[in-house]
């Protein structure tokens, strides 16, 4: 039998107001002072995986999202 994992996904842009469409249905938080773009170093588009225990797995920009979410997660869970 497979495990089943689930994965949150979350846009967080450093604005007040969210976008006018939400991609992939996926729930919005603004930044407007850029906080948390600056804790995790995220200048242009970027991709954060955070493990469930809080600590950051892998981080990459959204170009090399495909590949290096998928050789992350192929990684951790088998």
């Amino acid at each position: 039998m497979r495990r089943q994992h689930r994965l949150d996904t979350w846009i967080c842009q450093p604005a007040s107001d969210p976008p006018a469409e939400e991609p992939h249905d996926a729930p919005w938080c603004g930044d407007p002072d850029g906080e948390l773009h600056k804790r995790f170093e995220a200048n242009d588009a970027t991709v954060v995986m955070i493990r469930p225990n809080g600590y950051v797995g892998t981080r990459c920009t959204l170009a090399e999202a495909d590949a290096a979410l998928g050789s992350y997660l192929s990684r951790v869970l088998g």
